[in-house]
């Protein structure tokens, strides 16, 4: 039953005919799904907690229907997972991303927003237009309480993957996603790293990487709930031993 969890909505960018970046024949919409896959093993082997993939396999998704699913499951925390590129291959690290309702953080941050918007062409769903100024008002204090918990959740999910190690680490950062306009939920994009990077498409196409991101994504929700820290469960490097 999962009226009693908390309902973790993990987006995998990109898919079917749109790969987002390809990088050494690495593409972008392979990892981050791999990496969403075991973010949802982790979630769901936790007893308060269950998620929900957008997508669970190779087909495009709109960016108006990711966020139609997460709000029609009943999504408490969207986490959409993306890998970034660039024209300089010495960049490298992962930054965390919440919406800006005015501009963005920086040149970069606006431009990488202005890529993933392309996509498709999706705006926020048209609302009842109302003169009403105590609607006007309610509308303006949710937006400002889902954003301020969305830098919350960016926060901590950045602190934690720059404890584990995984890859170095950038900062959080504010653009106009299109995906990461609802109003239901605390949302964030998490670009993992730079597939344009060695380093970076090295971690982040090994299944280790993967796990290790995942990981580190887990830590950082949990945080941002506060439930106590969990021991992760170990499948790919755990040994067993037989005594004879």
């Amino acid at each position: 039953d999962n009226k009693d969890k908390i309902v973790v909505v993990i987006d995998p960018g990109h898919g079917g005919i749109d790969p987002g970046c390809i990088k050494n024949s690495i593409r972008e919409k392979d990892v981050v799904l791999k990496v969403a896959k075991e973010l949802k093993r982790i979630i769901d082997e936790q007893e308060n907690m269950v998620a929900v993939l957008t997508r669970d396999r190779d087909y495009f998704l709109s960016l108006s229907k990711r966020v139609e699913k997460a709000e029609s499951v009943g999504g408490d925390l969207f986490v959409s997972i993306h890998a970034n590129s660039h024209k300089s291959r010495s960049l490298k690290g992962t930054e965390v991303f919440f919406l800006s309702l005015e501009k963005a953080t920086d040149e970069e941050a606006k431009k990488l927003a202005h890529i993933e918007n392309a996509t498709d062409t999706v705006g926020l769903p048209p609302g009842d237009k109302s003169d009403d100024d105590v609607v006007s008002i309610l509308m303006d204090m949710r937006k400002t309480q889902v954003l301020n918990s969305s830098k919350k959740l960016a926060d901590e999910v950045m602190g934690a993957i720059r404890r584990s190690n995984v890859l170095s680490v950038r900062k959080v950062k504010q653009a106009g996603f299109m995906v990461l306009h609802s109003l239901e939920m605390p949302s964030i994009l998490v670009e993992t790293g730079f597939l344009s990077n060695s380093g970076d498409r090295a971690v982040l196409s090994s299944s280790s990487g993967q796990q290790q991101m995942a990981q580190a994504i887990n830590h950082g929700i949990r945080n941002y709930l506060c439930l106590p820290s969990i021991i992760p469960t170990e499948r790919a490097w755990s040994v067993s031993y037989r005594i004879v």
